[in-house]
């Protein structure tokens, strides 16, 4: 008996809950289709409302059109139109001046809208009127001048080139290195490359990178000095200093770049030898100097390794915007 009641309120509950189900979807049916109805009346007042908006828009244009007809007296040729027209100046359009919205029927073009048709709707711009009451000795002088100003243009445009393409010629070879290194500036020979090379009198370059005592990096010294090369000349060695300062930076940077974003250069020369230096914000110290291949040795924190700055095969440097100021 008991499991019999619990199965017949188990189905009445069931039931309960499909009436109610169905209550609730008739409900939502109900909803929507008065929503529906509600948009549909809003819609259909809304075309009515632009139907007589459209209709006295059209009504005080032609209101418009009727009390400018005084303007259309000017008689002009056929070929040009049938109707007599009006300065578009004088004109307007839904209370604008029509210049405002005016384009040549001609040539599509919005400036320069000279006369008008209402009538029509039609627009001409100066240059078209000019053209079609042109008489032909008038167009074949017209395109005569028109061809001399074409040659003009192309042969300012051409100048505008040649002078571009110096001036791009001018400033690759400003950075280009073979400019102002000789070979063997620019690839060092295997003997430059022996700190033995010169047995102890040439001239050594060295070159260094690393964080300074700054108070806020870790610091354990100062950076290694490596060896670069050996050259028999100061003057040899102190170019490969300026190449390997600014051509071969650490930061990757081409010579162009690095003379923008390298300030303060720190440039001194001892005894005809050179040393560069520069510290970046928020970067390492670079530092290239020359000194006599026995002083070397005795610099703090050299080492003969050679350094790897130079090691690729592109010699160009990279092509950046103009420098403002020549480091050198």
């Amino acid at each position: 008996e008991v499991v019999s009641l619990r199965k017949t309120f188990a189905e009445e509950r069931q039931k309960a809950e499909q009436l109610e189900r169905q209550r609730r979807q008739k409900a939502e049916q109900l909803e929507r289709k008065r929503q529906e109805e509600i948009y549909r009346k809003k819609e259909q007042k809304w075309r009515e409302q632009e139907k007589k908006r459209q209709e006295q828009r059209d009504k005080d244009r032609a209101e418009e059109i009727s009390k400018q007809g005084e303007f259309h007296s000017l008689s002009v040729p056929k070929k040009v139109h049938g109707c007599k027209l009006a300065f578009t100046k004088d004109l307007l359009f839904h209370g604008t001046p029509r210049s405002y919205n005016a384009r040549c029927t001609e040539c599509r073009s919005r400036f320069n809208i000279e006369y008008t048709c209402e009538g029509c709707d039609y627009d001409i711009c100066n240059e078209c009127f000019k053209q079609k009451t042109m008489t032909a000795s008038e167009k074949k002088a017209d395109a005569k001048r028109k061809a001399a100003e074409e040659k003009e243009r192309q042969k300012a445009a051409a100048e505008r080139r040649r002078l571009q393409e110096e001036e791009d010629e001018k400033h690759r070879k400003k950075w280009d290195p073979k400019t102002h290194f000789a070979e063997n500036i620019i690839s060092p020979s295997d003997k430059n490359k022996d700190p033995d090379g010169n047995k102890s009198k040439g001239f050594t370059v060295w070159c260094s990178d690393g964080y300074g005592n700054d108070g806020w990096h870790s610091y354990e010294g100062s950076p290694t000095k490596e060896f670069d090369t050996t050259y028999a000349t100061k003057k040899e060695a102190n170019e490969r200093a300026r190449y390997l300062f600014q051509w071969k930076n650490p930061w990757g940077l081409g010579a162009e770049e690095f003379e923008q974003h390298a300030y303060e250069i720190d440039k001194s020369t001892k005894e005809g030898m050179v040393t560069y230096v520069v510290t970046p914000d928020d970067s390492t110290t670079w530092s290239v100097g020359v000194v006599p291949d026995a002083a070397f040795a005795y610099l703090d924190n050299a080492t003969r390794s050679r350094h790897y700055y130079d090691r690729e095969d592109d010699y160009e440097a990279t092509a950046g915007s103009l420098g403002i100021y020549h480091c050198f």
